[in-house]
């Protein structure tokens, strides 16, 4: 059967990155400590044969 899985935003997590990168470079060039972070993204549940409803 078809496996459920997880779809990941591979597009929102590569713009997320970019900025930190960006961020990254700014505080440097700006002299400026640069300060840790914590993005999420949510997921996306791809829901095919390997599962069924318990109800």
């Amino acid at each position: 059967p078809s496996l459920t899985t997880v779809r990941q935003p591979m597009e929102a997590m590569g713009a997320s990155a970019v900025g930190i990168v960006v961020e990254g470079i700014n505080a440097v060039l700006e002299k400026r400590e640069m300060t840790a972070s914590h993005r999420k993204v949510a997921p996306e549940l791809v829901v095919r044969e390997s599962t069924r409803s318990l109800l």
